[in-house]
This record gives structure tokens, sequence and C-alpha cells, in this order.
């Protein structure tokens, strides 16, 4: 892989960035992402994300900021030295839904802070006043935080000189008495919620007692219908299931196998099973580089369910992947599915799965991986997929 598919590829974990005009009030603030995000969202030569970035033709990508004064200097990378021409710029558009969506910690982590959530509750938190801010000490000029500022100065600030009291004896002897009756109080206070206690756990222990004898009763009822509405709630399930034609599923890590397509790591995700017409079956999800392109893979595969005993085998039904977009289903791409045995191979694919094990995959579905996550079908490194049967 070259240097410039191998950039495509990038993705930064746990990085430390500023914002640019996305966020408001985060702008310009340390921000720590605590999951993965898009290489091509920061500058790279001030590491800055912004709400448009501008790719070159070898691989960089730079803000507006940054590019126009690239741009001033006669149009050359300053990272590898490659020339270009302005038609050779793509323009590309940081989504700040996207954005808002991907984990990190608050701005005041490094002063204790331990609040972390989406981009968008970092900035209401930080917005409502985190307790963590801080303000200059007019007498030291040191950094306090705001909410100790006032025992700084009193107590701590090096500039402040704490004024000197001198209690009286009618103070001291006023001191005392209060503290005697404060005691006083205190005991009083606790005899009486030992009581409350001590009743309390009465209650429980009798409460306790009722619900065992019902518990009894309805165990003992339950074995004696169980057996005639077991087998009619399982033939009313496998009708209700059957008619089941779609279901949707997501698989996470995209951006994480898609990198590793240039590594020994594995590229492969799975989501979770589903139900679709009586039959149980999953999504698999692979990446593979082939063409200069980096294609994304969805196959079906078929498990173990419930009700194998009572559907048709091997698997003959029509069905279809569906890549799912999260906000306009007009997008939405829809890859027929073929289960016809052409050979012998297939009915490996579409036979009733064996205790304990999945069937092989099956309907493999390629996708360009960069134009899935351009057209917006990735959200929190997840992609959404419906598997349809008829």
């Amino acid at each position: 892989m070259n240097r410039r598919q191998q950039l495509s590829h990038d993705i930064n974990t746990m990085v430390t960035t500023r914002l640019s005009g996305i966020v408001g009030v985060l702008d310009w603030r340390d921000l720590e992402f605590m999951e993965a995000i898009p290489s091509w969202w920061t500058c790279k030569l001030c590491g800055a994300i912004s709400r448009y970035t501008l790719l070159l033709p070898c691989s960089h990508e730079f803000c507006e900021v940054c590019n126009d004064q690239i741009t001033a200097k006669g149009q050359r990378c300053p990272l590898d030295g490659c020339e270009y021409t302005v038609k050779d710029v793509k323009r590309l558009v940081v989504n700040p839904v996207q954005l808002g969506e991907r984990v990190a910690r608050c701005v005041n982590f490094s002063r204790g802070c331990n609040f972390q959530g989406p981009v968008r509750k970092v900035k209401q938190h930080f917005q409502d006043g985190c307790s963590f801010n801080t303000v200059t000490c007019v007498k030291c000029k040191r950094e306090v935080l705001h909410k100790e500022y006032l025992e700084h100065f009193l107590s701590y600030c090096p500039g402040y000189i704490t004024p000197t009291v001198n209690p009286t004896s009618e103070d001291s002897n006023g001191s005392v008495q209060k503290a005697e009756l404060a005691t006083l109080q205190i005991s009083d206070s606790r005899t009486d919620a030992q009581d409350d206690v001590n009743s309390l756990l009465e209650r429980i222990a009798t409460f306790t007692e009722r619900v065992k004898v019902l518990e009894d009763t309805l165990s003992r009822k339950i074995c004696e219908t169980l057996p005639t509405r077991r087998r009619s709630s399982t033939h009313l399930m496998v009708q209700g299931r059957s008619t089941i034609k779609s279901a949707s599923c997501c698989i996470g890590g995209f951006y994480c196998r898609e990198t590793n397509v240039s590594t020994s790591h594995t590229t492969k995700g799975y989501s979770q099973s589903v139900m679709v017409a009586g039959y149980t079956l999953k999504v698999s999800s692979d990446f593979q580089f082939e063409d200069n392109c980096t294609w994304l893979s969805l196959s079906l595969v078929i498990c173990e369910g419930p009700f194998d005993s009572f559907v048709s085998w091997p698997f003959r039904k029509n069905c279809a992947v569906v890549l799912v977009h999260p906000i306009d289903s007009r997008k939405n791409v829809r890859r027929p599915v073929s289960t016809e045995l052409v050979d012998n191979r297939c009915y490996r694919w579409f036979r009733k799965p064996k205790p304990g094990q999945d069937n092989e995959e099956f309907g493999h579905q390629l996708f360009d991986s960069k134009e899935v996550e351009f057209m917006g079908f990735v959200v929190n490194d997840s992609i959404c997929v419906s598997i349809e049967v008829e």
C-alpha cells in the first residue's frame, strides 16, 4: 500500500485537539476524544478540527486558514513538498452532528473534572458552569479553581495577610454551651432513628413471609398448567415470527476495522442475531483492499435459533441486505441476495444449523467504504443494516 492509500485509512484514537468554528464555547480549548475520529477531520499542520477540510492530492488534509497560508507560499505541501494546483484540491465537510456524538472529556479534565460524554453534552456541561473552571488570583496571579478561590484567598495565597482576632472569655463560654447542646440533640436524634429502623425491619420481615407464601402458590399453579400452555404458545410464536419480514441490526468498530486493512489485525465484525420469518440470522462485516479501493463487504449468516424445528430447510427464501441511512431513508442501498442451490457447497450455507454452530457466510455484497462514510452511513463508529426475507 503506497503513502496515499495508507493515509486515507488512518484513524485517530484518544486524540487531543482543538475545535475551530464548530462548537462555539468549546472552540480553541484542548479537547480529548475518548473514541476514534476520522484522521481527515484534523488539520495536519495545526491539528485543529474545522468545519471544512482541504484534501491535497498527496492525501494530506489542512484547515482553510493553514491552506490559505500554503497557497500564498506557492502551492506546495509543507509535509512532503508535493506541488499541486487549486483544481486538484478537494473540499471536505466535517458533519457537526457526527462530531457532536463523539465521546470526549470535559475541557477541564486536567484540572480534575471527570465528566465525559458526547461533545454536545460536554458543551452543555461547560456552559452550565463546570465546577472546575478557574480564575486568576488578584493577589498572587495564580490560576485557582473558582470553587476554591475564597479558601485560597484567605488561607493559602502568599499575597494575603490573615487578620488576627482575639476571642473574648464570653465568646469561649458561649461556644462551649452551644457544643454541649448540639451533642445532646444528636444523641436524641440517633435514638429516634434507631427506633424507626427497628420498626421498619419488623415490617420487612412480615412482608417477606407473605411473599414466600405467594411464591409457593404461584409455582404450584404454573407447574400444573405449563405443559398445555407451552404447546399453545410455541405454535402461536412460530406463526407470529413468520410474519416478521425484516429486522435491523448494528455493526460497530467501523473505523478501527477499516484501518486494519493495512495491518495484520482483524477486519471482521458481526451484528447481533435477529429473527426474520422464523429464521435466526446475523450480518457479517469485513473490509478488503482491491483495485486501489477499500471495500466494505456485507454477508448473511444463518444461526441456530429457537424455531429451527418449525421452519423449512434448506433455507430458500428470497432475501436482501439493506444498508440503512440513519437520517434519510431515500439513501438506503438495497442489495438482493440469491439463495439458489447452484452446487453442493451452497448446502453448507442454507442447511439447518448444527447445535452450537453457525452456517458459513453467503451473499457477499461490496460497498465503497469511503462512499459509505462520506454519505453519512457511519454514526458513532457503527453502521445499520436491515435483513429482508420474503
